[in-house]
């Protein structure tokens, strides 16, 4: 397994939080039993006891302002075809006037990570599945418990940016780049639920209005 020591301080002197991964993705628990304890502080001693050893992966906390759009591709059965989305997805965002200041990356399973900082980021939240798929095909990794696997992890490959330099996006920046994955989502909308034998009571009675009416009211007085 390869040392991420070099870059993890590389990684840590540009402000971000970083923690070693198994092969499985998980913490490497034996000297990282809880991440969560480095989502706010995290010292360079922190960093070389962390990663004092060989590790699979090196990962980020997607602490204070990070935020991590995942493609997992392996949900998309047409990912490398014209219909594929994030084929669809890239033709579009060439109208995002700062795409080439994005960081991309290829992830291990073929999918795509899209990493940049924001003030305006809400949590974990599934974007688009598709219609025959239970999984996300996009989903967001915001949550500050949340971490994500990034280059130079084995299998992982930067494409485009800079993980030390990572722009800064607006919230209506942000929300083009969210608002254009959600438009890829095949989730059917689902039929509003009518409730049954709903029974509105008449104020001062226990009986259903339309019961109260009918045996107090006079046809013949109409």
């Amino acid at each position: 397994m390869p040392n991420y020591l070099t870059t993890a301080l590389q990684y840590h002197k540009a402000g971000l939080k970083v923690i070693p991964c198994n092969s499985d993705k998980t913490p490497k628990s034996d000297v990282c039993p809880k991440f969560s304890d480095y989502t706010h502080n995290q010292t360079e001693s922190d960093v070389k006891r962390l990663f004092s050893q060989d590790c699979a992966f090196i990962a980020i906390i997607c602490s204070k302002d990070i935020e991590v759009i995942d493609f997992d591709l392996k949900n998309d059965g047409m990912k490398g075809t014209a219909l594929g989305v994030w084929e669809q997805y890239t033709d579009l965002l060439v109208k995002f006037p700062r795409v080439e200041e994005l960081y991309f990356e290829n992830t291990l399973n073929g999918g795509v990570h899209i990493i940049y900082k924001t003030a305006f980021k809400d949590g974990n939240l599934k974007l688009a599945k598709k219609a025959d798929q239970k999984e996300a095909v996009i989903e967001t990794r915001g949550s500050e418990n949340a971490y994500c696997v990034v280059a130079p992890s084995m299998g992982y490959k930067l494409d485009n940016g800079d993980l030390c330099n990572l722009p800064t996006l607006t919230k209506a920046e942000r929300d083009y780049l969210i608002n254009l994955a959600r438009s890829f989502d095949e989730t059917p909308i689902a039929a509003p639920k009518v409730p049954r034998d709903v029974k509105i009571a008449d104020f001062g009675t226990n009986k259903a209005a339309w019961t109260d009416y009918n045996e107090r009211a006079d046809i013949v007085q109409f």
